[in-house]
């Protein structure tokens, strides 16, 4: 039988102690170099998300000055669109009030009355107004159904001016109410300086 060389317990304790101390100090070596390996991954991963958050936040702004750059173009289209739409029906509506009134034209005995109501409709008394200038062809008409005299008012023919027209004289002055004048302030008023 063999017996095994036992040591005495003071050796085994030095190097126990000096396994512990090794291992003590190898194993704070180990934590401070994964702290530190550690901190530097924290460090590289915050810089990635940094430039990651840059890149996003450069790639909104883009975006967004694209959709607002395109979103003033289409209001300035559309408003242009829609101003060229109401200039078109604004003179549409204009050609239709015209051919309208020449229609209306035609019916000499009614054109007559209207155009003489017309021409005295803006003053309160009909005195003050000293003549009424017509169209031959409505001074005619208004003769025709016993309309051609109003108290204190002589109606003259006045080959200048056109079916529908009159002038109305004052003693101060005269009211323009010829249709193509009033057709005139129309257009101005709905088309501006186009018309």
């Amino acid at each position: 039988m063999v017996f095994p060389d036992i040591q005495p317990a003071t050796s085994s304790r030095k190097e126990d102690r000096g396994y512990t101390q090794g291992h003590a100090a190898g194993y704070a070596a180990g934590i401070r170099a994964a702290a530190a390996e550690q901190l530097g991954l924290r460090e590289q991963l915050q810089a990635e998300h940094r430039a990651m958050l840059d890149a996003g936040r450069l790639a909104v702004g883009h975006a967004v000055r694209a959709l607002e750059a395109a979103a003033a173009e289409s209001r300035q289209r559309r408003g242009a669109v829609l101003e060229e739409a109401q200039d078109v029906l604004a003179a549409g509506a204009m050609e239709l009030a015209e051919a309208i009134l020449g229609y209306e034209l035609n019916d000499g005995a009614n054109t007559a009355r209207a155009v003489l109501a017309r021409a005295l409709a803006t003053v309160s008394d009909v005195q003050t107004v000293t003549t009424v200038r017509l169209h031959p062809e409505d001074l005619a008409a208004l003769t025709a159904v016993d309309v051609g005299s109003v108290a204190g008012v002589e109606l003259k023919a006045d080959p200048a001016l056109g079916r529908g027209d009159a002038i109305a004289e004052y003693p101060q002055g005269w009211l323009d109410a010829r249709l193509g004048t009033a057709v005139d302030r129309a257009k101005a008023a709905l088309l501006g300086n186009d018309a």
